[in-house]
């Protein structure tokens, strides 16, 4: 893994003022905060992937926008082991890492990432944005909320869901837990 983190804040910032949309309105678009917002676009937080969604369509545009290695003129893109980039580390106030394995196409219709969640760290953040989702055990054990169900996931599972129900995961034991995330965005 390269470890870049890419700097998304001035990503959406940029976009949000080429719309000439005040932060007002976006956080009225998206339901957050213009204190939360705000802190984005300044680097103070970095955002978990259902919220880079939330904010892509307010702004309606592509999530893809905010990564600088996206090309709009490919039909296929290959990031090779060691070559996918850092979106959000562990820095993010939801404690979980994750990495864009398509970071170099734009207007997608799915969002893969690697995603890395800490070693078990109490509560878990809900989370809920349009579309559905794959999550594949890569390594590790997790647990994972979807509505009202409680799920342990293991090495080798998988689980298929809609995301614009309440979700969220935390690994479920002192080490990381890897796991290979599809977002499919309608």
């Amino acid at each position: 893994m390269k470890a870049v983190e890419m700097n998304i804040g001035s990503k959406i910032k940029k976009v949000r003022l080429g719309r000439k949309i005040t932060l007002e309105e976006l956080a009225s678009r998206t339901g957050f905060t213009k204190s939360y917002l705000s802190k984005i676009e300044t680097k103070n937080s970095s955002p978990p992937i259902g919220t880079l969604f939330r904010i892509s369509k307010g702004l309606e545009v592509d999530i893809s926008n905010f990564f600088p290695y996206a090309k709009a003129d490919v039909s296929s893109a290959v990031v090779k082991k060691g070559k996918s980039k850092t979106i959000a580390s562990r820095g993010t106030p939801y404690g979980y890492s994750y990495e864009s394995l398509a970071f170099k196409m734009r207007s997608k219709k799915m969002e893969p990432f690697l995603v890395e969640f800490p070693p078990n760290t109490g509560e878990i953040t809900l989370f809920q944005h349009e579309g559905e989702e794959v999550m594949y055990v890569l390594e590790g054990k997790m647990v994972f909320i979807h509505e009202d169900n409680k799920y342990i996931l293991e090495e080798g599972d998988c689980i298929y869901f809609q995301s614009d129900f309440p979700h969220g995961g935390q690994s479920y034991t002192n080490n990381s837990t890897k796991v290979f995330v599809v977002i499919y965005k309608p």
